[in-house]
């Protein structure tokens, strides 16, 4: 959840913009339907995962359009969604950063050109936002509060676009819109921050983020995504301020996402786990999670370490729930591996493993591996997380120390 703080200027927008050679204005394509047709194939192959194709098109629209960002930032856009089943993972960065600071300079040397005109803004929002999240997946909170702030400058200033741009600029007002209202309620330490920032509105937020799922071209994709985070994970809230359940919503995009894209991990991932968590196609998830266990067991390393990690835990958790626990906790033992490889030691989900591997063990009389993971229980307990977590782990945790205290051996100096 972390990368939550820089979401509102995080945007991953593949819109087509082009600059023509004999004058100093920004010439927009966005509705042009045959530059739509030529860039179809590969914004496709992007969202299916067939980066070669994506990036051979992309990288004809760099040669045949040098001076101007488009085509760096949709290969930036690219290494991206390389990143995307797994952030920890880094190997794509040193790319990913240098394609946005290419994209950066053409865009500021456009928007020098003419500063009003919202195109050129719109590409130094979005680099500047995808440079900050991406700062932040990294630790460096710091170093992405530059970023975030230049993106902000450039998302306000594209607030007020003419509706002739169509329906692509509605998915940053969207982002901002929602952000702006959801950081303040969920990141007290931000507020004095965010408050300085233009007012939004979450309802009005998702609105556009929903219209341009369903008319945009380009950002079509992308605002279904962030769609699918807001109804299982952000949040939708009432007028009491109460964040009300709408994850049958998120299941839903998560179906059609991998339907139309059924070779993008990423997707894969988020439908069989929202099958889960929703109870909806419940089988189909389990099934889709049992096949890629089957081929990480058969060659390690087929998934990367953040599907491993979820996969490993739903599954473990059904088996737990059927009454193997002996082979459930063999695939815990894999979640934790998984998780402490990426820092989620005290994440929700590792949290109740540990408790589950703790409470195995002791049922199957093996005290020291029992004694290991109430300790790893206790130590990965995080006191400043939501009331929900505390209510859930806390008494898990009290049970850890109660154990930990019966079953270490005291070893006393001196004479008696």
């Amino acid at each position: 959840m972390k990368r939550i703080i820089f979401s509102l200027f995080a945007f991953c927008i593949s819109s087509v913009v082009f600059a023509q050679k004999d004058t100093n204005k920004i010439v927009t394509l966005l509705t042009n339907l045959r530059v739509q047709m030529e860039c179809t194939e590969a914004m496709d192959s992007l969202y299916n995962g067939n980066f070669l194709v994506a990036e051979s098109q992309f990288s004809r629209l760099q040669q045949q359009y040098p001076e101007h960002p488009l085509g760096d930032f949709l290969m930036a856009l690219s290494q991206r969604w390389k990143i995307m089943p797994n952030d920890e993972e880094t190997k794509f960065d040193a790319k990913f950063y240098e394609y946005l600071e290419i994209t950066i300079d053409k865009a500021l040397d456009l928007y020098k050109k003419e500063k009003k005109n919202p195109e050129a803004a719109f590409f130094l929002a979005c680099a500047y936002g995808l440079k900050a999240q991406r700062l932040e997946e990294n630790g460096k909170p710091l170093s992405a509060v530059f970023p975030a702030e230049k993106a902000s400058d450039y998302i306000v200033k594209n607030l007020e676009v003419d509706e002739i741009y169509g329906p692509e600029f509605n998915f940053g007002k969207g982002l901002y819109n929602y952000f702006r209202e959801w950081i303040p309620l969920n990141k007290k330490s931000l507020k004095p921050i965010i408050m300085t920032f233009r007012k939004g509105n979450m309802t009005l937020g998702i609105d556009q983020l929903q219209e341009t799922a369903n008319t945009a071209f380009y950002t079509r994709v992308e605002a279904l995504v962030y769609l699918m985070d807001i109804y299982n994970g952000y949040g939708v809230y009432n007028e009491k301020k109460e964040k009300i359940n709408t994850s049958y919503k998120a299941f839903e995009i998560s179906k059609n996402l991998y339907r139309n894209y059924n070779l993008n991990k990423y997707f894969e991932r988020r439908y069989a786990e929202m099958c889960i968590i929703t109870g909806n196609d419940e089988l189909i998830g389990l099934e889709i999670m049992r096949k890629n266990l089957a081929l990480e067991f058969e060659k390690e390393g087929t998934l990367d370490t953040k599907t491993l990690r979820n996969f490993s835990y739903f599954y473990a958790s059904d088996l737990w729930d059927k009454g193997d626990k002996q082979k459930a906790s063999s695939l815990f033992e894999i979640m934790v591996r998984s998780s402490e490889k990426i820092d989620l030691m005290d994440a929700n989900y590792t949290m109740t493993a540990l408790y589950n591997l703790a409470k195995y063990n002791v049922e199957t009389k093996n005290k020291e591996k029992a004694l290991e993971y109430y300790k790893l229980l206790e130590d990965n307990y995080d006191n400043n997380a939501p009331k929900s977590y505390k209510d859930k782990h806390k008494p898990n945790v009290k049970e850890a120390k109660i154990f930990i205290k019966n079953n270490t051996s005291k070893k006393f100096f001196g004479i008696f």
